[in-house]
């Protein structure tokens, strides 16, 4: 019996090593674009705590891709006769939500902001919390128009709606982060097409070489099932 398992394994070796392949591999790259991060905008508009006022104010903002980023700000309310700064973080919604824009949704972003501050009114401090909503339209690539919406929790609330100018550092020679969607920052690796072979060919030349291992295959398998016979017929003569 053991000697009718071994011819069995020795059969099935040789039919899997004739037929043993090594898939070629060949890894696509492909690399983000050089772009620029930073940028300035100016803003203004009305807000309320405790009744109606005016604020108006300033970010310095990092893009670290067109996904997220960071930045500072500061604003002044007038009739509080105070000042606020904050540090926030920023997400792209629309980047979030389509890989792929164009027309009028490409020069468009939508940013989700939250971040933690203080208040300085008089001789008291208040620290706060804020989320809010920043709507921006690029006019072209250094200058977007900006509507905004925020909420501040702590020190008494406060809601500061305002409208911007954002300008984009270095955007000559570079794409700015906060204009570009996320297909064309992590661009696909390209198709690699063959549109011309060169060489002899050979395709008689392998024909003939495939039949001829097919052939040295079937009597390698014929010579094993012999074996595995023969050992049967010792077996059973035992």
């Amino acid at each position: 019996m053991k000697k009718t398992f071994f011819g069995v394994l020795l059969m099935l070796g040789i039919s899997s090593f004739s037929f043993a392949q090594k898939l070629p591999s060949e890894p696509l790259t492909c690399s983000a674009p050089s772009v620029s991060h930073w940028s300035l905008g100016l803003k203004l508009g009305p807000a309320y705590v405790n009744g109606f006022d005016a604020s108006f104010g300033g970010s310095l903002d990092y893009a670290i891709n067109p996904f997220i980023g960071f930045g500072l700000e500061g604003n002044y309310l007038y009739q509080l006769n105070a000042s606020q700064a904050l540090v926030y973080g920023s997400l792209n919604l629309l980047n979030l939500c389509g890989t792929y824009r164009s027309g009028f949704w490409k020069r468009t972003n939508l940013f989700f902001v939250a971040g933690a501050g203080a208040r300085f009114e008089n001789t008291t401090t208040d620290i706060f919390a804020t989320t809010g909503l920043n709507a921006e339209y690029n006019l072209n690539k250094a200058f977007a128009l900006e509507l905004g919406a925020e909420g501040f929790l702590g020190g008494g609330n406060l809601v500061l709606t305002s409208i911007g100018i954002r300008y984009k550092f270095a955007t000559s020679p570079k794409q700015h982060a906060r204009n570009i969607d996320m297909c064309e920052y992590i661009p696909k690796p390209a198709t690699i097409v063959i549109t011309e072979t060169k060489g002899q060919d050979n395709s008689d030349l392998i024909n003939a070489r495939i039949k001829a291992a097919e052939q040295v295959q079937a009597t390698l398998l014929q010579k094993a099932q012999k074996l595995a016979d023969d050992l049967n017929s010792l077996q059973t003569k035992k």
